[in-house]
């Protein structure tokens, strides 16, 4: 089940946080994005496993974090999430769709991939630790 995130999510989307990015949101972030609307989790048997956050302005939006807990991995919910979202942004009149990820995040690209994102460009020492990004698009057709 995917739904908004609420005050009761905070510490599990903070920990996964944690867990998985090298350059975590802190707490306050996460909860000023979901005081926002623009948080979405995923549970899988009543336990929430994964998180998606995004911003839309007009018609584009970036996809800023898309987690799922390693040991709920490889059971397609990152890919359940993502599309989620992006038919969410349809509703909203989003046309393009961005988002960046590490060049070497080979998992991470290819669920990109597969959900209709195009790489567009690379940016050189993107990240704190000096890795490179690439860019991605999903151009969306309005309903």
């Amino acid at each position: 089940m995917i739904r908004e995130a609420v005050a009761k999510d905070l510490d599990v989307i903070a920990t996964l946080e944690k867990s998985i990015f090298d350059n975590p949101y802190s707490t306050e972030q996460i909860s000023k994005d979901m005081a926002s609307g623009k948080v979405r989790v995923i549970e899988h048997d009543g336990l929430v496993v994964g998180y998606i956050t995004y911003t839309h302005v007009a018609d584009e939006a970036e996809i800023e974090r898309i987690a799922v807990n390693s040991m709920y991995r490889k059971m397609g919910l990152g890919t359940i999430l993502l599309m989620h979202a992006l038919q969410e942004l349809k509703e909203y009149g989003v046309c393009k769709v961005f988002l960046e990820v590490k060049k070497q995040n080979t998992p991470a690209r290819q669920l990109y991939l597969k959900c209709g994102f195009k790489p567009i460009s690379e940016r050189k020492k993107y990240y704190h630790d000096g890795s490179d990004a690439i860019i991605f698009v999903n151009n969306l057709e309005v309903q």
